[in-house]
């Protein structure tokens, strides 16, 4: 599965109104400004931009086997690769997004949690999980299980 990165766009233009805001104070006070505050706000400015085409243009690709679950993110051609070992997977389940943070998939390895495909909408994850039940139940019933106490897992059935 790739996720392509969609934000809101209430989000985006905060962020980009911020950027630019940030660019012309700099830019209006560049001469009474010190060296040391030139070089520390050039580079946050630099910095910042850089961090919103790092958000906007990866994608992210889910793949889950018999053995693993890999998680990579690609940006302009630089690949960071995540590998779980399916074993030590559990509690697959997706979150609605918060205050701080976006809605994702999450699962517990060992004793953390790992977040992946952020900004997936709750009919994609159903169609994730549901392949995933099709294809490689084994895996499934690992994956999406609960220690004692807590909710047992459940086969979605959908078509």
């Amino acid at each position: 599965m790739t996720v392509h990165p969609r934000w809101p766009w209430l989000l985006l233009l905060l962020e980009v109104a911020t950027v630019l805001f940030f660019a012309a104070v700099t830019y209006r006070n560049w001469l009474n400004m010190s060296f040391v505050f030139r070089v520390l706000f050039a580079w946050a400015g630099v910095s910042g931009a850089a961090a919103l085409i790092f958000q906007l243009s990866g994608t992210e690709v889910i793949e889950f086997d018999a053995h693993k679950l890999t998680v990579r993110r690609e940006i302009h051609g630089w690949e960071r690769k995540r590998e779980y070992s399916v074993d030590e997977c559990r509690e697959l389940q997706w979150m609605e997004g918060s205050e701080g943070s976006p809605r994702a998939m999450q699962c517990k390895v060992g004793w953390r949690t790992i977040k992946f495909g952020h900004y997936l909408s709750e009919n994609q994850v159903i169609e994730i999980l549901t392949a995933l039940q099709q294809v490689l139940p084994d895996v499934a019933q690992k994956m999406c299980s609960y220690p004692a106490g807590k909710q047992h897992f459940t086969t979605l059935g959908l078509s």
